[in-house]
């Protein structure tokens, strides 16, 4: 098979899609003792997936998350990770990264969000 075939045969029964542009929030967990009481999350790339053609409408996304966010939170500091699945397999997987700063709260806020987080 000859290189021109090759590409013909890849672009013919397989398609890409854009699934996530970057710098979008695509979740907004919550964030224990910080000045604010959730972060955004996104990714740094636009996340492409190639699939075989009209298998598009099977992809499902899961987001891996901590269970507790304690602020300080920087910029683009890696949170969690977005997986792309088709089926069992996996086809994608990206950080997901905070899309702000969340900086940590006064000493007050600070012992409030301890006592939740101590009864919670």
């Amino acid at each position: 098979m000859d290189s021109q075939a090759l590409l013909n045969w890849g672009f013919r029964f397989h398609e890409t899609h854009r699934l996530y542009e970057a710098g979008k929030a695509l979740a907004s967990p919550k964030v224990w003792k910080g000045e604010e009481d959730e972060v955004q999350l996104g990714v740094a790339q636009p996340l492409l997936v190639t699939t075989a053609r009209g298998k598009y409408d099977r992809l499902k996304a899961t987001m891996d998350l901590p269970k507790s966010l304690v602020a300080p939170i920087a910029k683009g500091q890696k949170i969690g990770t977005l997986k792309v699945m088709l089926g069992t397999e996996q086809v994608g997987a990206v950080p997901l990264e905070a899309l702000e700063d969340v900086p940590e709260a006064g000493i007050f806020g600070r012992a409030w969000d301890a006592i939740r987080l101590w009864i919670k």
